[in-house]
């Protein structure tokens, strides 16, 4: 194909680390995942983005299907949740905020 596709963790990872300078450490803590997970998420993203650059192809970010590491005591008033739907809906927006490659947020 002419295009590749990065998710959206591949695109956060890169960006943390490339353009934001964060090393793996700080962006694993960033992203709420482990250092080796971080690693592997990032190498992955670069070998997308060098296919990309070195044949020509158009990148494109997924932001559907994202795995979102999310622990309990960072959801804000937790006693107010919906327990069938809480997390989805926290997850959802935390989400629906992320930065995309042409520069607007995604709402």
């Amino acid at each position: 194909p002419d295009e590749v596709e990065l998710t959206i963790d591949q695109y956060e990872a890169i960006k943390l680390a490339d353009f934001q300078g964060y090393d793996q450490s700080e962006g694993a803590q960033l992203m709420g995942i482990s250092r080796p997970s971080f690693g592997r998420i990032l190498r992955q993203g670069r070998k997308i983005l060098a296919d990309a650059l070195v044949n020509g192809k158009i990148i494109r970010v997924r932001i559907g299907d994202v795995q979102v590491g999310v622990r309990h005591r960072d959801i804000p008033n937790k006693k107010n949740l919906d327990p069938a739907r809480g997390i989805e809906e926290f997850v959802r927006k935390a989400i629906l905020k992320v930065q995309v490659p042409n520069q607007k947020t995604v709402e």
